[in-house]
């Protein structure tokens, strides 16, 4: 109140200057349902792993191409919420080699 008092001015609220910051809320409760019914234990923390999560997420919210979620990725709070950054088109198809690697077909009915 003193600020005011003594001649303090008031800015208007259309001269403030304001972004979007980046989406959060999606991402963050993806993450703790793949937390809570064990698909990050399942695939672990590695970087291939974590971009895995991050193509279940874009599928699940973007519905797009790998090229596609690396766009989208930039406005949304990837490195926040999973702590990875700096990927691009080709890591992704990388991840995706990696996770078909990691599978057990016994898993699947083909194993003996």
């Amino acid at each position: 109140m003193s600020y005011f008092l003594r001649g303090g001015k008031v800015t208007r609220f259309k001269d403030l200057k304001y972004k979007q910051g980046k989406a959060y809320g999606a991402i963050k409760v993806i993450y703790e349902v793949a937390k809570r019914i064990g698909i990050i234990q399942a695939m672990g923390e590695s970087r291939a792993a974590v971009l895995c999560l991050l193509m279940i997420m874009g599928r699940i919210l973007t519905n797009g191409s790998r090229s596609s979620l690396c766009h989208w990725a930039l406005d949304e709070a990837i490195e926040e919420v999973l702590k990875i950054s700096n990927f691009d088109e080709d890591d992704l198809y990388e991840a995706l080699d990696w996770i078909c690697e990691q599978q057990r077909p016994e898993l699947f009915g083909k194993g003996s």
